[in-house]
C-alpha cells in the first residue's frame, strides 16, 4: 500500500502528496520526501480516516474532520 499525505497549512490551504520513502537499501537510504499527487479520492481518504481515528481525541477527529469536509467543498 502506497502511503500518502494530506496537509492542510492556514497559510497555504491543501495539497495531497505521496511519500517517497527513498531506496530499499538499508545502508544507503535517504530521507523520506513528499512528491505531488493531486490524483486521489477525497471521499475515499475521509472514510478511511473515520476508520482509522478513532482512537485520536475526539477535539483533533472532529477538526480533520471538517478540514477533508472543507477541502471537498471547494474540490
Amino acid at each position: 500500500e502506497a502511503e500518502r499525505a494530506f496537509t492542510w497549512l492556514k497559510t497555504s490551504g491543501f495539497s495531497h502528496s505521496k511519500i517517497d520513502s527513498g531506496e530499499d537499501d538499508p545502508e544507503a537510504n535517504r530521507t523520506p520526501i513528499l512528491l505531488p499527487d493531486p490524483s486521489f479520492s477525497p471521499a475515499e481518504l475521509s472514510r478511511e480516516f473515520r476508520r482509522r481515528s478513532e482512537p485520536l481525541p475526539k477535539s483533533l477527529r472532529n477538526f480533520v474532520l471538517a478540514k477533508l469536509k472543507q477541502f471537498k467543498k471547494e474540490s
